[in-house]
């Protein structure tokens, strides 16, 4: 019931402003989700994110009162032609197919537990951002809009349900790729389930599972293409256009830290493009004075929501995402010296060897190179095409923008693995698929859009022969097997459910400790962490110990990393400095009985998968006695 108030909300509002400017639905579908997101965010650095929730709503309602006052004192208001639409049927179609294909799903991925799961979680319980210190979040400093978005459809339903994540990423997902519809109509009958599919599945070539992970790399190049392309397939210039762009720019900069630089290159092809190649059309515009604030709207938005996110990031006492107090120029500089560190080196080639060499996307191997240079080929197809000089420009701009601006999102994620990551990550190019994915996705989404909007106004005969070509291309890159067995056959929704049932005992037991007073230490030897980071999740918001030291002793091998070498003694201390009121033995074994096994009231009680009571005895030590609800 909460996905379909949440989704009726959107609807309702995209449905009155649709009709208020004479502009088809799709077109404010995403716009009204970033209305939702943008609504929460103000009153969320305010402290009432609950308030928030209340809010959208009111502004659903007065949207409606308006529209109902508009359409009995203007007959001339066009409704029904502006919804029933191509691309409100995508909408429809396939966020509905979203919310039954990921029914019963759970979080699964590490970071869904890290961060992208947890801070929601945070958020529905507390009703404050993540950045709040009485939050469990981890990460802090990670911006806001997805989890946002998800703590609306959450928030209106009880108890937490953790599909309603996947839901509502997807929800937007659909809507923003909803909008590439605007100039399709039902003429163009024959291309319209092509565009269907294509649009479906080239966010799979990129990350095979967009739809069914709550990780935002994708979703950031899809707002990254959404704003491009909803600017170059507009054919005029007035208000909404630079409205729209500014919210995809802020919204770039409140899903992720490389979001701002993703809206920075976006905003300077458009303002490239409309001042060399829509000059005519600004100077139009501009002949109101008061349009030239509307023009600066983009920039003020994308301002907007990086200086406030840096504001509330600084009153919380806690830093950026990317701590980048070492990016200088004389740092960078020194990468062309002869004494740049050993580990510095070996990650500069190891990061060109990933961008050159072949990886996997979808169903093929080619370098991350090449498949740009793959599709920015679909635009040197409609400059062919162009007849106009306006629009041969419009390409020119477009693909050169995106190409330099692929060098330098490149360059800059290589500084960052040089100058933030830690040597470890640095050498590994952590996550060097992800994040080069989404610029990837963003540009190769542009420019299929523009494509297949520049093939359906063609007059020659040979459009849907085109298109169909395209899509043939599309699908053998998409991994199609993926997508079904995580979404049609549902079978990676009863592994989620089946992962998670080992941890059901301390997820019932969270429920207990489910106070912000709680503090407990928790335990599992010789583990990597991964079940450490579900049970974090599982049992906020009681307050867990530190990431480092959940294995306590001698390492168990070379590469036992995790394992923390400490005495009985600073345990002890530990867990009367840190105020711990529990000690949660996830995994133990004979090594932790042996040197810790004296601190608990019998050395019989201790067993793997229990919470202990810490007391502290009239001479300073610890007891820890078995609760009795174990």
């Amino acid at each position: 019931m909460a996905y379909f108030i949440g989704n009726a909300v959107v609807i309702v509002m995209s449905f009155c402003l649709a009709s208020l400017l004479n502009r088809k639905i799709e077109e404010l579908l995403s716009f009204s989700c970033g209305i939702v997101i943008l609504t929460l965010y103000c009153f969320g650095l305010m402290g009432q994110l609950k308030v928030g929730l209340y809010v959208v709503f009111i502004e659903a309602i007065l949207l409606v009162v308006i529209f109902l006052f508009m359409k009995v004192h203007t007959k001339k208001l066009i409704v029904w032609k502006l919804v029933l639409t191509p691309g409100f049927t995508f909408f429809l179609l396939f966020s509905g197919f979203f919310f039954v294909a990921l029914k019963g799903r759970m979080l699964y991925e590490w970071d869904e537990f890290t961060h992208w799961g947890l801070v929601v979680k945070n958020m529905d319980y507390f009703d404050v951002l993540g950045s709040s210190s009485v939050t469990t979040t981890w990460f802090r400093g990670y911006p806001p809009a997805t989890a946002l978005f998800q703590y609306f459809f959450v928030k209106l339903g009880r108890p937490f349900t953790e599909s309603y994540l996947f839901r509502a990423i997807d929800f937007w997902i659909v809507a923003l790729l909803a909008s590439s519809f605007k100039n399709t109509s039902w003429e163009h009958k024959a291309l319209i389930p092509i565009r269907f599919v294509a649009l479906l599945f080239i966010p799979t070539i990129f990350s095979d599972r967009v739809y069914s992970s709550i990780y935002v790399d994708a979703l950031l190049g899809i707002v990254f293409a959404h704003m491009l392309y909803s600017y170059y397939l507009e054919k005029k210039v007035d208000k909404f256009t630079f409205v729209n762009i500014g919210m995809s720019a802020g919204l770039l900069s409140l899903i992720k830290a490389s979001g701002v630089g993703l809206a920075f290159i976006g905003l300077l092809i458009i303002g490239i493009d409309i001042v060399f190649c829509r000059r005519t059309r600004l100077k139009d515009f501009l002949q109101i004075k008061r349009n030239v604030i509307v023009t600066l709207v983009p920039i003020f938005m994308l301002a907007f929501c990086k200086i406030s996110w840096s504001v509330n990031l600084k009153q919380n006492m806690t830093g950026e995402a990317w701590n980048t107090s070492n990016v200088t120029l004389q740092n960078i500089f020194s990468l062309f010296g002869n004494s740049i560190p050993a580990y510095r080196r070996k990650t500069i080639n190891v990061f060109w060897a990933n961008f050159f060499g072949v990886k996997d996307f979808g169903s093929f191997r080619i370098s991350p190179f090449m498949i740009s240079l793959i599709f920015l080929s679909l635009g040197f197809i409609c400059l062919w095409g162009f007849s106009d000089l306006i629009s041969k420009r419009q390409m020119l701009v477009l693909q050169g923008g995106l190409f330099g601006g692929y060098i330098i999102y490149t360059a800059s994620l290589l500084i960052l693995y040089l100058f933030t990551y830690s040597e470890y990550e640095a050498q590994q190019v952590a996550s060097f698929d992800r994040y080069i994915g989404t610029y990837l996705l963003g540009l190769a989404l542009t420019m299929t859009t523009i494509f297949l909007d520049y093939n359906q106004s063609r007059v020659d005969g040979k459009k849907e022969l085109v298109s169909v070509i395209v899509l043939y291309g599309i699908l053998l890159f998409a991994p199609i097997k993926v997508f079904v067995n995580s979404s049609v056959l549902k079978a990676s929704n009863l592994e989620t459910v089946e992962y998670r049932s080992q941890f059901q005992t301390s997820q019932n037991l969270g429920v207990y400790f489910y106070n912000k007073n709680s503090k407990i230490y928790f335990i599992s030897q010789n583990s990597n962490g991964r079940d450490y980071w579900v049970n974090y999740y599982n049992l906020t918001p009681a307050k867990i110990s530190s990431s480092v030291g959940w294995s306590l002793g001698e390492p168990y091998s070379e590469k036992d990393v995790w394992t923390k070498d400490i005495s009985f003694a600073e345990w002890e201390s530990a867990l009367l400095e840190g105020g711990y009121t529990t000690v949660y033995l996830y995994k133990v074994d004979s090594k932790f009985k042996e040197r810790y096994g004296s601190m608990f009231v019998s050395e019989d009680q201790i067993k793997s998968d229990s919470f202990y009571k810490v007391k502290k005895l009239t001479n300073g030590n610890v007891q820890l006695e078995l609760d009795f609800l174990t």
